[in-house]
């Protein structure tokens, strides 16, 4: 069995919602967020990792152990969203999208997200 990765949290994509046009909110949960915590803050933000396509990164995945193994260009992209909402005792963490189209990585990624799909992140921090 494969280490336990330490600097990043993953979550599963429970439930998506339209609110308007062009804002989407997205529900994580799963047992990998069993250690994410907020506290002490008035607001917390999370880091998004968005792997590139194609690209084997090393197991147990570390967003620490890419950096210092691979190449600059191979790093995941990160994309900072506040925390809209946690609740510890569901393990439900709640991150609104704006949708601007096709252009750019988090928005699409938002419009495209289905129940079941992995989503790995940093954070929190506040």
């Amino acid at each position: 069995m494969a280490d336990k990765p330490t600097d990043h949290h993953r979550g599963v994509v429970l439930r998506t919602e339209r609110l308007s046009p062009h804002m989407i909110r997205i529900v994580v949960g799963g047992d990998g967020l069993r250690d994410f915590a907020c506290r002490g803050l008035t607001d917390h933000y999370v880091k998004l990792v968005f792997p590139h396509e194609g690209v084997d990164y090393p197991e147990p995945f570390s967003v620490k152990n890419v950096r210092e193994t691979m190449p600059r260009e191979l790093w995941p992209r990160l994309r900072t969203y506040t925390v809209r909402a946690w609740d510890p005792d569901a393990l439900e963490l709640t991150l609104d999208f704006v949708h601007h189209g096709d252009k750019g990585l988090a928005g699409p990624w938002a419009a495209a997200a289905e129940p079941g799909d992995v989503v790995l992140m940093l954070g929190p921090g506040g």
